[in-house]
């Protein structure tokens, strides 16, 4: 079973009070800004759409509001460390092949061209690993949405085994990921302000998407407990 690829661009505006609540989403998308306080709210507000999606439910959206901006700040920094963890590797060798072109290119002669044998390398490594992490992530977040367990989403077999068996959904989910940040990118030409709803509202594309997976793990029993 797959996804319904074009759903979660359009649930959203399924919901009568749709408009108040992307509002609010791109409040928070404003609160980036300052300190990734509002990244981490848009995120937990993520999982609330995604558990709902789970459950069936995808329309309306969830409540918004700053009465549970408190709650979707710790439950979003939870899914952060979930990004950063599979994101990890490309970024050590970023920064450690950042680190060591600097040392080289400080030497000159054949030190640049070492450093730039380096950086070849470097980006040989680092766009696979990229590209892995952000496969893999949404497999651990699904995880993490289903049991409200952190740990989950760091179950390496399990994430692997439910990645191989859900290749599909995930390469859709990533195509997804892609696609809404495009089309959110459109709506710069509003005064560049409405870049944050765009953003608010790609990421509610995500997070549908995630749920549909999330919902069709446990239809046919992929999801497992936490031991």
């Amino acid at each position: 079973m797959n996804i319904d690829f074009g759903r979660p661009f359009a649930y959203v505006f399924d919901d009568k009070d749709w408009v108040s609540k992307v509002l609010i989403a791109g409040l928070y998308a404003i609160g980036m800004l300052f300190c990734g306080i509002g990244l981490f709210a848009l995120m937990g507000y993520q999982k609330r759409i995604c558990q709902a999606v789970g459950n069936g439910q995808d329309t309306p959206l969830p409540e918004i509001g700053f009465d549970r901006i408190g709650e979707d700040i710790v439950e979003g920094l939870k899914i952060f460390v979930i990004y950063l963890v599979y994101l990890l590797p490309s970024i050590a060798i970023q920064m450690c092949s950042g680190v060591a072109q600097g040392v080289l290119n400080s030497q000159g002669g054949d030190g640049r061209d070492a450093a730039a044998i380096l950086s070849i390398g470097a980006i040989c490594l680092y766009f696979p690993l990229q590209i892995l992490g952000q496969f893999l992530a949404p497999a651990g977040i699904v995880r993490f949405a289903d049991q409200n367990s952190l740990g989950a989403a760091f179950q390496i077999g399990e994430v692997f085994g439910f990645a191989r068996k859900y290749f599909v959904n995930l390469l859709l989910i990533f195509v997804i990921g892609i696609a809404s940040q495009f089309l959110a990118g459109f709506t710069i030409i509003l005064l560049c302000i409405g870049l944050f709803w765009g953003v608010a509202w790609a990421m509610m594309v995500n997070a549908h998407a995630w749920g549909q997976l999330l919902r069709i793990g446990r239809q046919e029993g992929a999801m497992t407990p936490t031991t």
